[in-house]
């Protein structure tokens, strides 16, 4: 199963109308799927399955119904197989008694949803890590849930208001924190939820708590052997009995070990990369794809204006005819090291905030960490009555978020907020145009067994991929026998690189993607001042428009105003556009 989405009437007395029902199935999927339907006068529940993993994941017993997106990867049963279809027909069962403990041996991302006919309760699910969305509103008569937040907001009976916390933090991090969206009374499930809905009542719990996670084993003596073990299993329970496989590869170090712990499996390999030409990324990935062994294609992607890696694998794949041509293997689920460098890696996170943490300065080390990503939102032009709500939103929102953390290292504590707020969003786009791109994602990285490996250890080993790099020399002799890129400021590649190739990240060096970059932005400036919805409410319009002006006689790069005035005004209901 790929999307779901359902409408629950919680009054008794109360149903589903015919209209409700009708915008659901036409909100979920835009890919022409037939969805399947559950039908009943209080309750209507819809999924669209695009056939990547080939197992349906969906459970009806007359009694209640269990839907699954993503694959749970719980442990193997008796005969040491096991499948999605079995999954799900575990949970299923273990939610009608309600047992939640197996929830905490699922090793892969997905989200459930059951619905109890003899109890009238509906119950929400998400995995360890909440990877995997499931969005929800609750109202006076109903309930509304989808595995997709597009999907909510098609939808009339759903009262679109902007919240401007959620706003100002999509607007400055990317994501909102915690289980906030843009909207008012939307929320996003956490990690290790399960909410229930009930007509007495709304209650949750978490069944998983990763800042109490026990220490690592006294005696163990090589943990960089043992993650290599953990890592292996990771991939070979997702592998199953494919004997083909899709794969991003970079120039980077993440998708270049899951490729090579796919070759270590005998597996053929067809990887793809999609980077600038005459990029570091291009050559580092290519030279490893020919020591690997595995089957290389280069697609260079469009980076001038919004781009989408799951887009740019959806017509590779197309392009090269791997759709139709019958490999061994499920062809529409692609291998990605995404996880990697935030959750062993530990990128975002740096010595000064673990040591700030552990000294109590807590406030300092937020600070520390928005100027290291230059989160902040642009108080020269925020309205009067907003300017101070600017001011604090992004600080009060971290420091919130780490007072929910009770590991006995503070500096891990940083460490849990980044893998529940940046890591666990970090999909959400891929996720929300799933029905376009076509394409489901194997993670390794998000494994819960890896991550609980990496979260329970001291969190100085990891800083600036200090124990990744040892990790690496415990993999196939050819991760590190060829060039790759690395992080500034972190441990760096011992093989020298080419010095007339560019690092494509370094955006000034790409001319083309600079020019392209204000091009858009530019248009997306002028967009946002047409429309009768521009967030008068957040930002001042006169300086908007002398900082466009500025902007567009190179002046100065004012690309981030632009995209906080498109973030609120996206979320701004009643608009209108001229021209669109």
């Amino acid at each position: 199963m790929t999307l779901l989405a359902g409408i629950v009437a919680l009054r008794e007395g109360t149903e589903v109308a015919e209209d409700s029902r009708t915008q659901l199935i036409e909100a979920l999927s835009r890919g022409g799927d037939k969805p399947f339907r559950f039908d009943s006068p209080n309750a209507f529940m819809v999924k669209v399955d695009i056939g990547a993993y080939g197992t349906p994941s969906l459970v009806d017993d007359g009694h209640a119904t269990t839907m699954v997106v993503g694959d749970p990867l719980l442990p193997a049963g008796e005969h040491g197989t096991r499948d999605r279809g079995d999954d799900s027909r575990q949970l299923h069962s273990n939610f009608l008694m309600g047992r939640w403990a197996l929830l905490a041996k699922a090793r892969g991302t997905f989200a459930a949803v059951h619905l109890n006919r003899d109890t009238e309760s509906l119950y929400l699910i998400a995995d360890r890590l909440a990877i995997r969305p499931v969005y929800y509103w609750i109202g006076a008569s109903h309930i509304v849930f989808a595995s997709a937040l597009r999907v909510l907001e098609s939808l009339p009976l759903v009262p679109k208001e902007r919240s401007l916390r959620g706003t100002a933090e999509q607007a400055c991090f990317g994501f909102p924190l915690g289980d906030r969206t843009p909207y008012q009374g939307i929320r996003r499930l956490q990690a290790s939820e399960v909410v229930k809905i009930a007509r007495t009542g709304v209650t949750n719990h978490v069944y998983w708590r990763w800042d109490r996670l026990p220490d690592p084993p006294a005696t163990e003596t090589d943990p960089h052997s043992r993650l290599a073990g953990i890592f292996h299993d990771a991939i070979r329970l997702r592998l199953g009995t494919d004997s083909e496989a899709v794969a991003f590869l970079s120039g980077g170090l993440d998708s270049r070990v899951v490729v090579s712990v796919l070759r270590d499996l005998g597996t053929t390999v067809h990887a793809f990369n999609f980077a600038p030409p005459d990029s570091l990324d291009q050559y580092c990935a290519r030279q490893f794809a020919r020591a690997i062994g595995a089957q290389y294609e280069e697609f260079p992607g469009d980076f001038t204006g919004p781009f989408s890696w799951s887009m740019f694998m959806s017509n590779a794949l197309r392009e090269s005819g791997l759709v139709n041509r019958g490999i061994r293997g499920r062809v529409r689920i692609a291998w990605t090291g995404d996880g990697g460098s935030v959750g062993l890696g530990h990128v975002y996170l740096t010595r000064r905030i673990v040591d700030l943490m552990r000294r109590g300065d807590v406030e300092r080390a937020v600070t520390d960490y928005l100027e290291n990503e230059r989160c902040a939102l642009p108080l020269r032009f925020a309205h009067p009555n907003v300017k101070k709500h600017f001011a604090i939103i992004p600080s009060d929102g971290v420091l919130k978020e780490l007072r929910g953390l009770d590991s006995s290292d503070p500096g891990r504590n940083f460490h849990l907020f980044l893998m529940l707020n940046d890591q666990q969003r970090h999909l959400t786009e891929h996720f929300e145009d799933i029905d376009m791109h076509r394409v489901e994602l194997h993670l390794p990285f998000f494994d819960a067994e890896v991550l609980q490996f990496a979260l329970c250890r001291p969190v100085d080993e990891f800083l600036q991929h200090h124990f990744y790099s040892e990790w690496l020399r415990r993999l196939r002799p050819e991760v590190t026998n060829v060039a790759w890129q690395t992080y500034p400021g972190h441990v760096p590649c011992p093989i020298p690189l080419p010095a007339h190739l560019r690092y494509q990240w370094n955006r000034s060096k790409f001319t083309a993607y600079a020019r392209g970059r204000k091009k858009r932005l530019l248009k997306m400036a002028a967009r946002t001042l047409r429309c009768t919805g521009f967030p008068d409410d957040a930002l001042r319009r006169g300086r908007f428009r002398l900082a466009l002006l500025a902007y567009r006689l190179g002046l100065r790069d004012y690309g981030y105003l632009v995209h906080t005035a498109n973030v609120f005004r996206r979320y701004q209901g009643n608009q209108q556009c001229p021209g669109n």
